[in-house]
């Protein structure tokens, strides 16, 4: 599920976000939600902006993935390999691609464990700012299916 949102009044017409998508690629660069344990995966990122204001519109977009466990086991938030990312000012479309980078071995499964796996909730944001941080009215979120590490 993607939702992005514009506070109303700030872009009346004259700001759109759309093809909003994200997606959790191996160390094969498949696109994938089932991660060995031991190795990097990414979640690549995209989306696009448009109308007469992307061409005026100052800012940076902030990009983070966070992993949270379903059941006992650690929580996680990583930020875009690239973050921030200046807003691009023209006409058109503009589009927008950021890449979170996961180490290998981040999410870690004792040998053992009685499930040999461990389901992780995953959740990518969007964010605005209008320049030296300060928020602004514009924010978006993923939610990616389920996904499954284990141990091989």
């Amino acid at each position: 599920m993607a939702t992005f949102e514009i506070l109303p009044g700030v872009a009346p017409g004259g700001f759109v976000v759309s093809n909003f998508t994200a997606a959790v690629v191996d160390a094969g660069q498949s696109p994938t939600n089932i991660i060995r344990a031991t190795d990097q995966f990414a979640v690549e990122v995209k989306w696009t902006t448009s109308g007469p204001l992307s061409a005026h519109l100052p800012g940076n977009w902030h990009v983070f993935a966070f992993l949270e466990s379903i059941g006992t086991g650690p929580d996680f938030d990583f930020n875009a390999d690239v973050s921030p990312i200046p807003l691009t000012p023209g006409a058109g479309d503009i589009n927008y691609t950021a890449k979170v980078t996961v180490p290998a071995n981040t999410v870690k499964i004792p040998p053992g464990h009685p499930r040999e796996a461990m389901p992780m909730k995953l959740v990518v944001t969007v964010t605005y700012d209008w320049g030296a941080n300060n928020p602004g009215p514009m924010a978006g979120f993923i939610e990616m299916p389920v996904v499954l590490f284990f141990n091989p």
